[in-house]
């Protein structure tokens, strides 16, 4: 799965890439996240057709990605 969305940043925030990560269950994958010290980044939203998804980071800033996608779309 891969994505390229050209978007503006802002001020301090430099070029990167983010990774997500495909999930059966995002709930679960939240409440286990940020009950290791996790912390969620973004409030998961619906991409219509696609599914849900959410951006959290580590206990030490790193973001990833989660994605939870119907199953047609991960055959």
């Amino acid at each position: 799965m891969g994505g390229i969305m050209s978007q503006a940043l802002p001020d301090g925030v430099p070029n990167h890439r983010m990774a997500y990560v495909a999930t059966d269950d995002l709930g679960a994958c939240l409440e286990r996240v940020t009950g290791n010290g996790g912390k969620l980044a973004m409030r998961s939203c619906e991409i219509p057709e696609h599914g849900r998804f959410t951006v959290l980071t580590d206990p030490t800033g790193a973001a990833l990605g989660l994605i939870s996608m119907p199953v047609a779309k991960l055959s």
